[in-house]
């Protein structure tokens, strides 16, 4: 059932995978009929937010012992440094989440654009199986910009943030402007 696309059989392994998929979303929207959430404790994080946490420190536990492996080998040992440091910040990230700073949400807003266009060229690229990854990253930034979410963040709203971002550009490029003359 898990045979990569080339080899025969895909079309065996394509279709237990959308049983798989179709399951696991019939079971999710069941629980989510019987189990209303409660978006009224403002103070209390969000299920995603704490589940986009645990994924990120996994992704960074990842990342740190690659760069640690790699940093044993001659040649590759800058790249163990690069890996470790990316390790590092997706352990920034997941802290930023877990104290509900807007910074982390804006990070997590960028990394899933980036997995939308990669999912896309990947599946353009590889074959029709890529196509779930931008699925499940558009379903994330859908999440993302909730309003439960932007509460735990203490964001207004996530118009008023992207309003500030402009202006925060704004400032900079004046202070460049200032810092050339």
């Amino acid at each position: 059932m898990l045979n990569p696309p080339t080899i025969p059989g895909t079309t065996e392994t394509i279709r237990g995978l959308l049983v798989v998929y179709i399951a696991l979303g019939v079971i999710a929207f069941g629980y989510r009929f019987v189990n209303q959430p409660d978006y009224t404790a403002l103070s209390q994080k969000p299920l995603g937010i704490a589940l986009m946490m645990v994924q990120n420190a996994i992704l960074g536990v990842g990342f740190v012992i690659e760069g640690l492996i790699l940093l044993f080998l001659p040649v590759p040992g800058i790249t163990g440094i690069v890996l470790a440091a990316i390790g590092i910040g997706f352990f920034k990230l997941a802290k930023g989440l877990s104290d509900g700073h807007a910074w982390a949400l804006e990070v997590m807003l960028v990394l899933t654009v980036i997995g939308i266009l990669g999912g896309v060229v990947v599946g353009i690229i590889v074959s029709q199986l890529g196509f779930g990854i931008p699925i499940l990253s558009l379903f994330q930034l859908w999440y993302l910009r909730r309003s439960n979410v932007a509460d735990f963040f203490n964001i207004d709203s996530l118009a008023k943030s992207s309003q500030q971002m402009q202006e925060l550009a704004r400032r900079v490029a004046r202070f460049k402007g200032n810092e050339t003359k």
